[in-house]
């Protein structure tokens, strides 16, 4: 109800990955991948199929965004290991998006935010107050 009327507001009831692999369109976009991990049936459920992390799935959905902005919320070190996901490989899957990439990492590492270096504004410095920063391949 909030964003009936609101044009620019388009909602869509989906899993991420079937919403990003039907995606089509031709100008930048700021994607913000939440990283909570919760079952169908509200209950912590392991690596069943009710209980996925989809986050490496998503990033690979992104590969023809490549101008685009990509912030991932939530990315907790436990949530990564209960899935055996590594921290390298998502760094990886981010770089293959765009190489050229600058990756901002938030407190504690829980936000990390990927913007093409055409797009960071002012002096890489002023990010290092709030951000640890990776511009490179690698960890």
């Amino acid at each position: 109800d909030r964003f009936a009327n609101d044009l620019t507001v388009f909602l869509f009831c989906d899993t991420s990955v079937n919403f990003l692999k039907n995606l089509k369109v031709s100008e930048d976009v700021l994607f913000w991948l939440d990283a909570h991990i919760h079952s169908h049936d509200s209950k912590l459920v392991g690596n069943s199929e009710n209980y996925k992390f989809p986050i490496l799935e998503e990033l690979s959905l992104l590969k023809n965004y490549k101008s685009s902005i990509i912030i991932l919320d939530d990315m907790k070190p436990k949530s990564l290991e209960t899935y055996g996901i590594s921290k390298d490989e998502i760094i990886a899957k981010l770089y293959e998006i765009n190489p050229n990439y600058t990756i901002l990492f938030g407190i504690n590492s829980f936000l990390w935010i990927a913007v093409p270096e055409e797009k960071l504004k002012g002096n890489i410095n002023e990010y290092k107050k709030f951000f640890t920063i990776d511009r490179k391949p690698g960890w």
